[in-house]
């Protein structure tokens, strides 16, 4: 494994109300007394990536990639030295706190996730990636604070919303999901996740028909949850549309490593894929 030169990283702004995106934040990086390099953070696909030629963030990046490929044990392994050798750095925390929440064990991302908020205490991510660590505990209400506190930092942040609604729907508690849904589609019209928990509203009401119209008004150019293709397969499958179904299911077990199959069984999703094949054949 490459090693990381000794050095000193930090965020040298950490008043997000500054950024004209606070998606994106910069970090300054130098080694030793050498001239400082200016660089940005940023998330895609839940992860934090860099933008610079830095060795840290270039092995930050290597990292992010495997976790994305499912090499979850690789990349634990270079983010645990990365973190020896540079323990400032706010994305290895954050990322390898990701690894954790997936492999069910959210104790040590929350440690990670706490060092992560010393470090930046602005950025509200922390605090999403907080919240669904107290998910995976089975601490919803926890959750619930944390993605309160990440709205104080980004109010204007429509996945919020729709996480918060996904809380409440788990609950059963459906007035309370719909109204956070429409809250996220307030602030950005027809955001996919607050479109898909319509949709999802009506799926439990037995709706199909509006369920799968609903969806189908979703633009999946923009990030969506793969909860989507779930419930398209699953309101196709009740109405006997099998070959839609099994599309559906077969574009779910090919993203295994997503956050969906925390609470959600890869086994029957793959057995109900092999059901709609088989009513395609009749």
């Amino acid at each position: 494994m490459k090693s990381i030169p000794m050095a000193i990283l930090l965020v040298f702004l950490t008043n997000t109300s500054l950024l004209s995106d606070p998606t994106i934040f910069p970090y300054e990086y130098k080694i030793k007394k050498k001239e400082v390099s200016k660089y940005k953070i940023f998330l895609k696909d839940n992860l934090l990536f860099c933008s610079g030629k830095d060795p840290a963030g270039q092995n930050n990046n290597m990292a992010a990639r495997m976790i994305l490929r499912g090499e979850l044990s690789r990349a634990e392994k270079k983010l645990l030295f990365c973190i020896k050798m540079a323990p400032l750095f706010l994305p290895y925390h954050y990322n390898i706190a990701a690894i954790y929440i997936f492999q069910k064990k959210p104790d040590r991302a929350i440690f990670h996730l706490k060092k992560a908020q010393l470090i930046f205490p602005q950025y509200y991510g922390t605090y999403i990636q907080l919240a669904h660590a107290y998910e995976r505990k089975n601490k919803p209400d926890m959750a619930l604070i944390y993605y309160r506190k990440s709205l104080e930092r980004y109010s204007r942040n429509p996945r919020v919303y729709a996480l918060m609604g996904d809380i409440y729907f788990k609950r059963k508690q459906y007035r309370s999901a719909l109204a956070y849904y429409r809250g996220s589609l307030k602030i950005k019209k027809n955001y996919a996740n607050g479109l898909l928990g319509e949709a999802k509203i009506f799926f439990v009401n037995e709706k199909y028909i509006k369920t799968i119209n609903k969806l189908k008004s979703i633009d999946l150019k923009e990030d969506y949850d793969i909860d989507y293709h779930y419930y398209l397969a699953e309101a196709s499958y009740k109405i006997g549309d099998y070959k839609t179904a099994y599309r559906e299911y077969k574009k779910l077990i090919l993203n295994r490593n997503n956050r969906f199959f925390l609470t959600h069984s890869f086994l029957l999703i793959k057995h109900k894929m092999k059901m709609s094949k088989r009513f395609t054949e009749k």
